[in-house]
């Protein structure tokens, strides 16, 4: 979008990786100016925005959300969040950085091998279940239980091979004949995991009301989805704000792409402030575009390491 069209972009992102990636971004030429990197969380952007940027009130032209894990992050098996690695029970989006800031953070937040060494049964069941819609979550969490009881669950490959063996389930990379599933049986269980501990679903909450707050007139909000948790969170959202005060209007574009496979898997909702005459200037129409050409390039790029991982 930087390439296309004369805008500014804030760069939000609470992974220090990433948000390291921006600052370099920002610091090349043709982007010095252009792409302001900000460490934080979605439901923050307010103040973040204000604090750092100078910046109140409706005065975004348009906003995407890509909620979830990112590639970067699966194909980094020291993140914890991949079943194709064999690396530590992490799974925090926020990781060890070099700001102090970040550090502070980290230390309120649980990884994943705290919470299956340390957390009850039913509370891990409840986790699985509420957050992984695993048909078998009772079988899950007792075996985690069970499991533990003879030494600590440390990696991302012990903790599958105890939900493998738990569910029962065959499961061969790549195959799809009778008897055997393309899924890995602890993909449900991964995402409950991170889900929980990253806070995901409540951050993408905060988000779309701070948002609803920033957008001007005229202004769009791009969430794009992984799974039906994110994607009831957003339909809801613009539901209950549509035909409001703001009135907003509210596009679905589920189905722009039936013939990529992320189209089973990836979901975009979008919303667009209408309360005035509000003119978007050069980024009118660009998160349309956006929509059809940059994010098309994304997408391949996480179904393919999504169908990896599988």
């Amino acid at each position: 979008m930087l390439d296309t069209f004369n805008c500014r972009v804030i760069a939000l992102d609470q992974d220090p990786h990433a948000f390291a990636r921006a600052e370099k971004l920002s610091e090349e030429e043709q982007y010095r100016g252009r792409v302001l990197p900000v460490f934080g969380k979605f439901g923050d952007l307010p103040n973040l925005i204000k604090e750092q940027l100078d910046l109140s009130g409706a005065c975004i032209d348009g906003i995407l959300f890509d909620i979830g894990v990112s590639s970067n992050q699966l194909d980094d098996g020291s993140r914890g969040f991949s079943l194709r690695f064999d690396g530590p029970l992490d799974m925090r989006m926020a990781s060890p950085g070099g700001n102090s800031q970040i550090s502070k953070r980290l230390k309120r937040t649980l990884t994943a091998e705290a919470i299956v060494n340390g957390f009850p049964e039913e509370e891990l069941g409840n986790i699985i279940l509420k957050y992984g819609e695993e048909k078998s979550w009772r079988k899950i969490a007792r075996a985690i239980v069970e499991a533990r009881e003879y030494g600590a669950i440390e990696t991302t490959h012990q903790l599958a091979d105890i939900i493998a063996d738990a569910t029962g389930r065959n499961w061969k990379r790549g195959e799809g004949t009778q008897g055997i599933v393309k899924s890995h049986p602890a993909v449900r269980t991964f995402q409950s995991l991170r889900i929980y501990i990253n806070d995901e679903l409540n951050e993408l909450r905060k988000g779309l009301h701070a948002a609803e707050v920033l957008l001007k007139p005229g202004g769009r909000c791009i969430v794009v989805t992984f799974h039906s948790l994110e994607d009831r969170i957003a339909k809801r959202f613009f539901k209950h704000t549509s035909g409001t005060e703001s009135g907003l209007q509210v596009s679905d574009w589920a189905e722009w792409e039936k013939e990529n496979v992320m189209s089973r898997k990836k979901n975009g909702r979008e919303k667009e402030r209408d309360d005035g005459d509000g003119e978007l200037g050069e980024l009118e129409g660009g998160l349309k575009a956006l929509e059809k050409e940059q994010l098309r390039d994304r997408y391949h790029r996480r179904t393919r390491n999504a169908m990896k991982e599988e």
